[in-house]
């Protein structure tokens, strides 16, 4: 009897043993972090449209944020937390503090049929609108927003002497200390200050 006892109490052991926290009502251990998304230096932030009134057709605003410090860095996911890591493994706790956009407004391309486009009123001509765009961003910290306007603006592509209908537009931004946690969005204003589209530029 007392080997046979001896022998259940083994078997119970290893049953125990080999059973995982969950069946035994303890927490299980916490999942690795998974990769749910990895940055590059240029990042596509999306299109829009809108219909200028007085043109036959509409113009399609596209965005893209640049920055080689972005390259490499992952967000990954962990239960129900977020976290961002720089390309060397390090946490990252603010944004890069130097950020460059490039916006397209075109009259040439062809739009998504499947986009409903904003439609605007003004007295200028394409020409002169495309010229007149305006930029800014909105950094979200909870319920406060701040604006950052551009700290440097270059157009590329034909020459604003050269009546076109395409403008292509090169902003550079100096962004003050923003949490990884804030949300930025890029807005295009018409030269009325009507916004036309907004992009967002996140990293959780």
């Amino acid at each position: 009897m007392q080997v046979q006892a001896r022998v259940t109490f083994a078997v119970a052991t290893l049953l125990l043993l080999a059973c995982p926290p969950a069946v035994l009502g303890g927490k299980a251990e916490p999942s690795s972090p998974l990769l749910e998304y990895e940055f590059h230096s240029v990042m596509p932030l999306g299109s829009e449209i809108f219909v200028l009134d007085g043109y036959q057709g509409s113009v399609l605003l596209k965005a893209t944020a640049v920055s080689p410090q972005l390259d490499g860095w992952k967000r990954m996911k962990q239960g129900g937390s977020r976290f961002v890591f720089a390309a060397d493994g390090s946490p990252a706790r603010v944004y890069p503090r130097q950020v460059q956009f490039r916006v397209t407004a075109s009259a040439l391309d062809r739009a998504p049929v499947d986009y409903e486009p904003l439609a605007v009123k003004s007295d200028l001509s394409l020409n002169d609108y495309l010229l007149r765009l305006r930029f800014q961003i909105k950094i979200f910290h909870g319920l406060r927003v701040r604006v950052v306007e551009p700290a440097d603006l270059h157009m590329l592509g034909a020459p604003a002497n050269v009546p076109y209908k395409e403008r292509i537009y090169r902003l550079g931004f100096q962004l003050p200390r923003v949490p990884v946690q804030d949300r930025m969005v890029l807005e295009v204003l018409s030269p009325e200050g009507v916004r036309l589209a907004r992009f967002h530029f996140e990293l959780l």
